[in-house]
């Protein structure tokens, strides 16, 4: 069971949505694991108020998904040394679009068939921002082809930032015809391209795994 201290931070907050504290707490320790309590004092932070509404949003939105996937009383914890880590990113995300994001990222990961979570994707996900997940949801669901701006409904010069900063987390690759060191366009065959102006961005092998683990979340 989660520590009375956290027990009472959460009951505090007066969350409607969370039917029982005590089942809240159970459920916290069977997919967070120990060491989620000893992380416990990560609710009394000087940010306490803002940071246990968006864990517990993450952690409602969780629980939501873990029920649609009818694993409820299958899962299997998160890796003790994560949950440090997990606790932080959510704590400081109150996107609710981002917020949906990591739920289905942790729904996938406690479940037994799938890989269990790892700091590189919780990396990524921590840095994004609200305004990628609509061109990255599009990416999701576009077929192996070469799309332009217009196919992801932004401005080229607005996109570009968008990519960049995609670029930059690993998940897209970029070909930039003045440089040196091109990509050879036959290694990407069949993947995701967008192209803007003279360059292209090829989607990654990160890029597909972030799509595979946080399907609930774009499908």
């Amino acid at each position: 069971m989660v520590g009375d201290k956290a027990t009472e931070e959460l009951a505090k907050l007066g969350n409607r949505s969370l039917e029982s504290i005590d089942k809240v707490g159970s459920w916290l320790d069977g997919v967070f694991g120990e060491g989620f309590r000893e992380v416990g004092h990560a609710f009394a932070d000087s940010m306490a108020g803002f940071r246990i509404r968006n864990r517990l949003r993450v952690i409602e939105k969780t629980q939501k998904a873990i029920d649609l996937a009818g694993l409820v009383g299958h899962t299997r914890p998160l890796p003790g040394r994560l949950t440090g880590p997990i606790m932080d990113a959510i704590g400081d995300e109150s996107d609710e679009t981002l917020q949906d994001v990591w739920a289905a990222y942790l729904a996938f990961s406690v479940n037994p068939k799938n890989p269990s979570a790892d700091k590189l994707l919780i990396d990524v996900i921590r840095r994004l921002e609200p305004q990628d997940w609509p061109i990255l949801r599009k990416l999701f669901r576009s077929d192996p082809k070469q799309l332009l701006p217009d196919d992801l409904g932004a401005a080229a010069n607005d996109l570009e930032v968008t990519m960049d900063r995609l670029t930059a987390l690993g998940l897209l690759q970029y070909d930039d015809p003045k440089s040196t060191f091109l990509v050879d366009g036959n290694h990407f065959a069949g993947t995701v391209s967008v192209k803007i102006g003279d360059g292209r961005y090829y989607e990654t092998k990160l890029l597909r795994r972030l799509k595979g683990e946080t399907e609930e979340a774009w499908k």
